[in-house]
């Protein structure tokens, strides 16, 4: 008789609370922060975090706004500064535009660990920091040849003089090198989670337009229908490319069996290998006008 009330006390809790659920416009299916938490018939509601979720909004806005001020600034102060006559004018404007993508690769690169880490290893690494770490050594030698410039002594601006074509090779290198090895590490690491090969039919194809500049060219996205688990599924992705699909047309798709919304087709081998050419094409250059810096 007891476990009869109690089942049926915790099932008026359950069913309240899902009407609860479906009559709120907040509801955001798959979100951790609104999931519906039971213990022992009591539940806790989402609405009870309010005023932590507001705390963290003010927060947010604040750091926001100091960035967009600390930014437009510095870009304020390169504008007056290049309409000085200064003799090291070009060096100050160097100087703030090095500590610009010094912070803001720092902040950046913070931001994608972060994303990483939450990450979960079924999920599709969308996060990369390739770039953040090339904003923060781009800033890191504006930094340092603006400040030796300014206020370095005669041997130090010589020492830069002759140093400043290396470091600019070893960046070409150090860019390739990043290309290479991050397309080679995604592309391994999704091939380890995408393991079932599924026979698919393009069902359909999504178009758009691409703006550059005053250039617009057509781009595609294919939408894949294939037999998986019992039943006909749909593959569909975000990522558009200027090659045409038909519909009808065929291929192997390699899914993974714990997210079916993440799977590898012809499209992500081969913007990799895109990568992968670009990323050799920047580390055989690099190569080369380092090996005649030395010889020469």
């Amino acid at each position: 008789m007891y476990h009869k009330e109690r089942n049926d006390f915790n099932q008026y809790h359950t069913i309240k609370a899902e009407t609860y659920y479906e009559n709120s416009d907040q509801f955001n299916h798959g979100s951790d922060e609104n999931d519906l938490v039971l213990d022992e018939g009591n539940y806790v509601l989402p609405d009870q975090n309010v005023s932590v979720q507001q705390k963290d909004e003010k927060k947010s806005s604040f750091i926001g706004i100091f960035i967009a001020v600390w930014f437009i600034g510095s870009i304020i102060y390169m504008a007056v500064i290049s309409n000085h006559q200064d003799i090291y004018k070009t060096e100050k404007i160097c100087l703030c535009a090095g500590q610009l993508f010094l912070v803001l690769g720092v902040i950046f690169l913070i931001s994608a660990l972060m994303k990483k880490v939450k990450m979960s290893k079924s999920t599709y690494q969308k996060t990369t920091i390739g770039m953040p770490i090339l904003c923060v050594l781009i800033g890191i030698g504006l930094v340092i040849f603006s400040g030796i410039r300014i206020w370095g002594n005669t041997s130090e601006k010589e020492t830069l003089e002759m140093a400043v074509p290396h470091i600019l090779v070893w960046l070409f290198i150090i860019v390739g090198i990043g290309m290479l090895s991050q397309a080679i590490f995604q592309l391994h690491e999704k091939k380890q989670r995408c393991t079932i090969p599924v026979n698919v039919t393009c069902d359909m194809i999504k178009k758009k337009i691409a703006h550059d500049g005053e250039n617009r060219t057509r781009v595609y996205s294919p939408v894949w229908k294939g037999y998986l688990s019992g039943s006909y599924r749909i593959f569909e992705c975000s990522t558009y490319t200027n090659r045409r699909y038909h519909e009808g047309q065929m291929e192997t798709i390699l899914v993974n069996p714990s997210d079916f919304a993440e799977y590898i087709d012809t499209m992500d081998r081969s913007s990799k290998k895109i990568q992968i050419i670009l990323g050799c094409v920047f580390t055989i250059v690099g190569v080369v006008a380092e090996y005649s810096l030395l010889m020469g």
